[in-house]
């Protein structure tokens, strides 16, 4: 019984986990609009606009591609000339697996767009576990690490291009990972000393895949 009842509250983590990682994504990279402003009707002008877009199909190619370019275009169309904004988006990469014994993998970034670098671990059964990122070790645990889960920071370890972690153990293990990458970029530099409100839009999927993007319009 104790054994099922351990089973039962490692998937009940491991669905805690992924569902952290969506909200997380909509409270701390989305910034509220505060629409009660004088520009608020501006706001929702604008993401009526996005939903626009998104009805044609466009907006999640759009997102697919980071294609900015196209999406500040579109925008220019369908917006009043009045209207003064930029554009940018957000893109969520996150990956998770259940893996047995030793296991390395490699994950690939651009630093100038990167916000951070996130790796949660559950250990359903492990011994002595050493997590290295680059041939580093940054993180580190001596002994029985089953039912331990860590939620580990790599930004500040991660460099431009390719990063190989590599997860190892003194005996059999069983763990299950989430790699959440973060990377945001703007189309263009924005105004100082404006009054700027954000408009995020949140795209949950692309092709079917768990890669959720928030595309932003700034008004001023």
């Amino acid at each position: 019984m104790k054994k099922k009842t351990r089973k039962g509250a490692m998937h009940a983590l491991e669905a805690l986990l992924a569902f952290s990682i969506v909200i997380g994504f909509i409270l701390f990279v989305m910034p509220v609009i505060d629409i009660s402003t004088p520009s608020g009707h501006k706001a929702h002008y604008v993401y009526s606009t996005l939903e626009t877009i998104e009805n044609k199909g466009l907006l999640r190619t759009y997102a697919s591609e980071n294609n900015l370019v196209e999406l500040n275009t579109t925008l220019k169309e369908l917006l009043p000339e009045t209207y003064n904004f930029a554009v940018g988006m957000s893109h969520l990469n996150a990956t998770h697996k259940t893996i047995s014994g030793n296991h390395s993998f490699n994950y690939t970034t651009d630093t100038t767009k990167l916000d951070y670098v996130k790796l949660d671990l559950i250990f359903n059964a492990a011994t002595d576990p050493i997590v290295y990122l680059n041939g580093n070790i940054i993180y580190s645990t001596m002994g029985d690490a089953s039912g331990i889960i860590e939620s580990i920071d790599l930004t500040e370890n991660t460099i431009a291009g390719e990063n190989q972690l590599t997860l190892n153990f003194t005996s059999s293990a069983t763990f299950d990972y989430r790699l959440s990458i973060l990377e945001s970029e703007d189309l263009s530099t924005l105004p100082t000393k404006k009054n700027i409100d954000t408009v995020n839009y949140f795209i949950s999927g692309i092709d079917n895949t768990f890669r959720p993007t928030i595309v932003r319009v700034y008004t001023w």
